[in-house]
């Protein structure tokens, strides 16, 4: 509450459900009272479905303000609902209302739904978590996580056609409930880990890469820059490297493996990580 203080109005806040397992997290990163009430300044963080909208609909009615961030699902879901872009757009989207998002993939979504969106890119985790550690190899360790079901949104198709063509370079895949260790291949499945588990692993290795197309700041991102490493992602980021083909990845993949410090962004990242949170918070 001092530091909302101390950055202007008070708020609480609204977590949607489909985002409950970062809700300690956001309890943690924003110190924000879930309080929802009608004459409370109120920031929704994540809108997913209908629920999320009837709330934030209803709270449109009082004279508060009210922010929304949108974590990337969320965007996707409001395209395929005609009625609730009409609504935002047309009945509720007032001057005491701001949207956010991540990236100006995310933006550009928005926009074309009639919602003009402001760009902080977030971590709910806490970044003081993680500290600069980079060390050299070189044989190039890359992390990936990737979502069951979803193997093909998160690029898992591409590793397994294509990583025997980088040599010196091991591709490690977390989140998949299967455990697999190639003898003669370059990709090691770590299987589904708990967080603490999953964060003592992570420090050891060079980059990690992120073939998602649209996406919010994925934490894979946020902690890999965090840890001086060097990540390589489907959208573009300032100061963060990109890709459209196969030549980038290769070209990003030698790039690493000439690097003997830590990323030189990681404190660019840092500082713009704890902006995006009081411009959230302001």
């Amino acid at each position: 509450m001092e530091e909302q203080q101390k950055l202007g109005k008070v708020w609480a806040g609204v977590y949607s459900s489909s985002i409950e397992n970062w809700h300690d997290k956001l309890d943690k990163r924003l110190n924000l009272p879930l309080e929802f009430d009608a004459f409370n300044n109120m920031i929704f963080v994540g809108m997913y479905h209908w629920l999320d909208y009837a709330r934030f609909f209803w709270h449109s009615f009082f004279p508060v303000y009210r922010k929304v961030f949108w974590c990337g699902g969320d965007i996707l879901n409001l395209s395929k609902t005609t009625v609730a872009q009409f609504l935002f757009r047309n009945m509720f989207n007032i001057v005491s209302t701001e949207h956010f998002c991540e990236n100006e993939v995310e933006r550009k979504k928005l926009w074309s739904m009639g919602l003009h969106a402001k760009v902080i890119p977030m971590i709910f985790d806490d970044p003081n978590k993680y500290k600069p550690c980079f060390k050299p190899c070189e044989i190039v360790n890359i992390w990936m996580c990737v979502h069951e079901d979803r193997e093909e949104e998160y690029g898992l198709w591409y590793i397994e056609k294509n990583a025997d063509m980088f040599p010196k370079t091991l591709f490690h895949v977390f989140g998949l409930n299967k455990f697999k260790y190639f003898e003669n291949r370059n990709v090691i499945y770590h299987g589904k880990l708990s967080e603490e588990h999953f964060d003592l692993f992570i420090p050891h290795y060079q980059a990690s890469i992120r073939f998602n197309t649209f996406d919010g700041f994925s934490e894979v991102t946020a902690k890999s820059i965090l840890l001086g490493q060097y990540p390589l992602t489907a959208i573009e980021y300032p100061n963060i490297d990109s890709f459209v083909d196969e030549q980038d990845i290769e070209e990003f993949i030698e790039k690493v493996r000439k690097q003997t410090k830590s990323n030189s962004q990681e404190a660019f990242w840092r500082r713009h990580l704890e902006q995006s949170k009081e411009k959230l918070l302001a």
